[in-house]
Formats: structure tokens, C-alpha cells, sequence
């Protein structure tokens, strides 16, 4: 599958290159630049987490995998919530100074340990510097706290499936956090996560098939989803909807490739 895999991606990324509108590069990024941002960290983290896959790290590409389904949460934000503009200056300013107070204040602490004549010294030196970054206090701490909640992966789900909230909801999409949260406890090393390698240890004659169907459903997710961001971005930006089937059908070429690994394991589980 993995041939297959490499072929369908590198499908998305010309069908990208060739439809994508050009813009001026604007900062902080306009809308173009913002939508074309997650789709290409999306790729990225595809390339990583198939990498992984290849080295049998399955666990390891679950996490790299949840950072490429924060990525898709955001980008359909940007594609179907209403208020765009408002939406792009947190993003980009107002959550981006957050960032930095954050790194600042680390710093600070960070260098309180290191040895003088240090070459850190200089670098969180650097991280405090109101002229390099948006070191102080922009917001005060109960809107801080309430765009940190606002920009949550559960609540921008929820606000992608209200009507009030976008120019068209994504029915649906909170079904993702599922393994979002299963995600989320490989990697954060959880209890949870060794339920999921107890489970492992003990299969027997279904193993195989169950690991199979696990890596397929993995790259199956990661193009599904990518393409379906790309349409999303694209359909924003007012590509001709005629030109935007192709997406999904490289991404459904792939799954239906998968079929007969999930088979299998349906007839190992007495499914079938």
C-alpha cells in the first residue's frame, strides 16, 4: 500500500501547484496564505507519519497524525466560519503575541539555571526582547484564557457544526475526536495507552489483519482528510467547483484500495 499511498500524495500536492490561486504574500498572511499554510503542514505531517509507518512506529504515527487533524480542524475553520477577518488577526496577532509572552517567561526561567557565559545566554536573552517578539502583556488573562478555549480543537469543532457559526456547518465532524482523544493519550503517555498495547500483546492469529487494517486506515484518514481541506480551501477561494471532484476522488481511489484489509479483519473479528 505504501506505493499507492505515495502516488495519491504526490497527486494532491501537482493538483495544488496547478489550481491553487496565486496571492501576494502579505503580514500577518491573508486568507490565501493562511488556508495554504495548514494544507502544506497537512502534507508534511502526512510525509512524517508515513515515514513512521514505514520504520513500524504505528503508535509514534498516531501522534504525528493528530497534530495533521489539528491542522485540518483549523483550515476548515478558516474555510467555513464566518468572520474571517476576525478569525485571522487572533490566529495570527493576538494568539501569536500569547506565544511569545509564554516563550518569554520561560526563558526567563530557563536562564536562572544556565551557567553565565553560557552560549544559551544570549538566545533566551533573545526570546525576552520586546523589539524581537510580543513579549508583554497584550491581553489580559481572561481573554487569554478565552481565546486558549475558543481555539480548542473540541470547540472549534463544534462551532464547524452550528449554523449560526459558519457559512455552511460540516454535519459530522465531531465524530474525528474519537481518535483525536485516543491520540491524544498515546501522546501523552496515559494509562490509556497501555490498555492499547496490552490489547496488542494479547491478540493472536488476528493480529496481523488488525495491524494491517490499522496502518491502512491511518494513510486512508490522512489523504481523506487532506483532500477534503483542499477542497474546502479552494471552495473559499472560489475555484471553479467542477475541478475540485478530483481530490477526493485521488483520496477515494486510495480507500477503495484498502477494502480488502479491512475485510480481512472483519472476518478475524467473526464480522464476516
Amino acid at each position: 500500500m505504501y506505493g499507492p499511498f505515495i502516488k495519491a500524495f504526490a497527486d494532491l500536492n501537482h493538483f495544488v501547484d496547478s489550481n491553487w490561486p496565486v496571492t501576494d504574500a502579505e503580514f500577518p498572511p491573508n486568507l490565501n496564505q493562511t488556508l495554504r499554510f495548514f494544507i502544506r503542514a497537512m502534507h508534511s505531517r502526512a510525509r512524517a507519519a508515513f515515514m513512521l509507518l514505514q520504520a513500524g512506529s504505528y503508535w509514534e504515527s498516531e501522534i504525528v497524525l493528530r497534530s495533521l487533524n489539528e491542522a485540518a480542524v483549523k483550515c476548515a475553520t478558516f474555510a467555513r466560519r464566518k468572520n474571517v477577518d476576525q478569525l485571522l488577526n487572533e490566529f495570527w496577532v493576538e494568539l501569536q503575541a500569547s506565544s511569545d509572552r509564554k516563550a518569554a517567561l520561560r526563558a526567563a526561567m530557563a536562564q536562572k539555571i544556565i551557567p553565565q557565559g553560557s552560549t544559551d545566554h544570549p538566545i533566551f536573552e533573545a526570546l525576552q526582547d520586546p523589539d524581537n517578539f510580543s513579549v508583554e502583556p497584550t491581553a489580559n488573562k481572561q481573554r487569554r484564557r478565552s481565546l486558549d478555549h475558543h481555539w480548542s480543537l473540541p470547540e472549534l469543532v463544534r462551532k464547524l457544526q452550528d449554523e449560526s457559526e459558519t457559512v455552511k456547518p460540516i454535519i459530522g465532524l465531531d465524530s474525528m475526536l474519537h481518535r483525536y482523544g485516543l491520540q491524544s493519550e498515546v501522546l501523552h503517555v496515559s494509562a490509556k495507552y497501555h490498555d492499547l498495547l496490552w490489547d496488542r500483546m494479547i491478540r493472536k492469529d488476528d493480529l496481523v489483519p488488525l495491524e494491517n487494517t490499522h496502518y491502512c486506515s491511518q494513510m486512508s484518514d490522512a489523504l481523506q482528510m487532506t483532500a477534503f481541506c483542499i477542497v474546502l480551501s479552494l471552495e473559499k477561494l472560489n475555484v471553479d467547483g467542477i475541478k475540485l471532484r478530483e481530490p477526493i476522488e485521488i483520496a477515494n481511489t486510495f480507500t477503495r484500495l484498502t477494502a480488502p484489509y479491512q475485510d480481512d479483519f472483519d472476518r478475524s473479528q467473526g464480522f464476516v
